[in-house]
């Protein structure tokens, strides 16, 4: 079986049907392979260079609004405003990322993560509007500014997940082979994971960011993340910035389905009690493509959005 970087690399450039290209470059050389390479690792470390300094720059006028919106969620549900989680950086090295709580303090009181759906009952009300807009995400440039995450990259994942997940994920850690980022390829065009397959989306995409990156597709993505929050929708910024890449997941057999994810996924009841014991009861199960095996959602928690 082949790995998704050797799928990945036997397509040089893929562009989705609805921004007009649909060609499949042929494989390239030997030669032109590796000056490709060079030129993409020359590429990531000016990229690291340059989002670290714009990061900075970036927290004076953000720190602001990040002090009111943490006001707020102090005013408004018990708890730190902040949350520190370990996460898995580049080259599997952890760091401690940063973010706004936009769930309930015992919201994983067992210790037991897991996804958040659609309507989670831990989310606060100011915490749903937060995930809307990305606010959540703010703290974040701390992180770029430390050197630890960028502004464009695979998003960074919980380690004991990580390893979940590399074990029905090919090739899986071959996503921190650069700096995790803020927002990605694969945030930009695919909702909130919520099956084992929607993972695996997610890394086709993030390897595929890999394989092109480049200054234009990280502008663009900024330009997506920022129209994204001003409330446009992600499949018109996508097709208007020529960012989507929905042909690949076809390509891979990997395309949503709508449907069966509606059957696939067990949402939580509406007379859900707060507590920890029910919660566990009543999450979501993960199809890993055998009718036979379900996996709960503690197999595979989500992490926080």
């Amino acid at each position: 079986m082949t790995s998704n970087t050797d799928q990945l690399s036997a397509l040089d450039r893929r562009t989705d049907a609805s921004c007009g290209v649909t060609a499949v470059a042929e494989p390239l050389d030997e030669d032109a392979a590796h000056r490709k390479a060079v030129a993409r690792n020359q590429y990531l470390q000016r990229k690291y260079v340059v989002e670290r300094l714009l990061g900075i720059i970036l927290l004076f006028p953000a720190a602001p609004l990040i002090l009111l919106v943490c006001l707020l969620v102090k005013l408004t549900s018990k708890g730190p405003a902040l949350y520190r989680q370990v996460r898995l950086g580049h080259n599997r090295v952890s760091y401690e990322i940063l973010k706004v709580r936009t769930m309930r303090l015992d919201a994983e009181a067992d210790g037991v993560a897991r996804w958040c759906v659609k309507h989670d009952p831990r989310i606060t009300p100011l915490g749903r509007f937060l995930r809307k807009v990305h606010l959540d995400e703010l703290p974040q440039l701390i992180n770029v500014a430390r050197g630890e995450m960028v502004l464009v990259g695979p998003r960074p994942e919980r380690p004991q997940i990580a390893e979940r997940l590399a074990e029905d994920i090919e090739g899986y850690y071959d996503r921190l082979s650069v700096k995790p980022g803020i927002t990605g390829l694969a945030q930009i065009n695919l909702p909130p994971d919520e099956t084992l397959d929607d993972a695996r989306r997610k890394q086709l995409l993030d390897l595929r960011y890999i394989e092109e990156a480049n200054l234009w597709l990280d502008l663009r993505m900024l330009i997506a993340t920022g129209l994204r929050m001003c409330g446009i929708s992600g499949s018109r910024v996508t097709k208007m910035l020529c960012l989507c890449r929905k042909s690949l997941l076809v390509d891979h057999h990997l395309a949503v389905d709508e449907a069966s994810v509606h059957d696939e996924i067990v949402m939580f009841p509406a007379s859900i009690s707060d507590s920890s014991t029910d919660l566990d009861e009543h999450c979501v199960s993960i199809d890993t493509g055998s009718s036979a095996q379900h996996r709960r959602i503690t197999d595979y928690p989500r992490q926080p959005r």
